[in-house]
């Protein structure tokens, strides 16, 4: 008799379980917002038949308040210096792979750090990794120029060829 109730039992429960059930959620209002869009669309004279149109729309609204940040953003650039990152991307590229990197890293960096609330971390890997920093230093900054030597320093020379594997989680780890 047991065994007969625990087995409608469950019978019911799996019905239930694929029933539609409306999720008890509270109700969000969106933010307003003040931006409005207004599309219109005519065919062009004489292509109708082709299917060609034109489509404009109209967009306005007032920006955005400002928001204030009052807890710094920590960013942790991480960047691959294996062997292989002394190669180009392509034949008809300038610089190789470390180059452009390291172009790109700075020029992240600069437009970043464009904020007081922004510090930057360097992270460079092979197969370990290891946080770019001078002595007695924090791993974070949030000037430029030190970011930009942190960025500069690093190199591919004294990676031994049996330690040149591109290990990435140990960059993110």
């Amino acid at each position: 008799m047991k065994k007969r109730i625990l087995s409608i039992l469950l019978a019911v429960l799996m019905l239930v379980s694929v029933l539609p059930i409306t999720a008890l959620a509270v109700d969000v209002k969106p933010p307003e917002s003040n931006i409005t869009a207004v599309k219109s669309a005519q065919w062009v004279e004489g292509r109708e038949e082709e299917g060609i149109a034109e489509v404009t729309i109209q967009v306005s609204g007032k920006a955005p308040e400002e928001s204030t940040v009052t807890d710094p953003t920590d960013i942790v650039l991480v960047m691959d210096r294996s062997l292989s990152m002394d190669e180009k991307a392509t034949p008809q590229d300038r610089d190789d792979k470390m180059t452009q990197a390291k172009n790109a890293a700075k020029q992240f960096a600069r437009k970043m750090l464009e904020s007081d609330k922004v510090r930057i971390a360097v992270v460079m890997y092979t197969k370990t990794a290891q946080t770019v920093k001078g002595q007695n230093q924090d791993a974070f900054s949030n000037a430029y120029a030190t970011v930009e030597s942190r960025i500069n320093s690093i190199t591919t020379k004294d990676v031994p060829s049996e330690n040149s594997g591109t290990n990435t989680q140990a960059g993110i780890h």
